[in-house]
């Protein structure tokens, strides 16, 4: 244990961390940022201050990875297969740059009311949504055409 913090872990003895809700999932990650840097980090060795980053990279990462994996499952794929009931027209992309879009106001609106503190679960699903966007655009759902169908590039 270098300068009071626990050794780098390998994945697969973190892969069980954080599974669950996305509350959950944010939950795993504080917990595990807490063990890990159990010293403050500005005492920390060039090194040590290098490897906890990763590794905290690496954890946070898996706990966007798990939550999308989960979502997807829960909602049928619904992201890249919308139903269009209300939001016809719009493709895939389109849908989500909506939700991202509600995703950055519900930011801006808790900053402008003077509320410091941003939801974990907020900045997860938006971190999650810009990952499904990628997706959704090297899928080739990013335009639809007259008939309302995704041109696929």
């Amino acid at each position: 244990m270098e300068d009071g913090v626990m050794p780098r872990s390998s994945k697969d003895d973190r892969a069980t961390e954080g599974t669950g809700t996305s509350v959950e999932s944010a939950r795993a990650a504080e917990n595990y940022s807490m063990k890990r840097a159990t010293t403050d980090y500005h005492s920390m060795s060039s090194a040590l201050k290098m490897d906890v980053v990763q590794d905290m990279i690496e954890h946070e990462c898996d706990a966007v990875k798990e939550l999308l994996l989960m979502k997807n499952r829960e909602y049928g794929n619904a992201v890249f297969e919308p139903i269009n009931i209300f939001a016809s027209g719009l493709s895939a992309v389109q849908q989500i740059d909506v939700r991202i879009d509600d995703k950055l106001k519900r930011i801006q609106s808790v900053r402008t009311l003077d509320k410091v503190v941003i939801k974990e679960d907020t900045l997860l699903d938006l971190i999650g949504y810009l990952v499904l966007r990628r997706v959704a655009c090297k899928l080739g759902l990013e335009i639809k055409d007259d008939n309302n169908v995704p041109n696929v590039k």
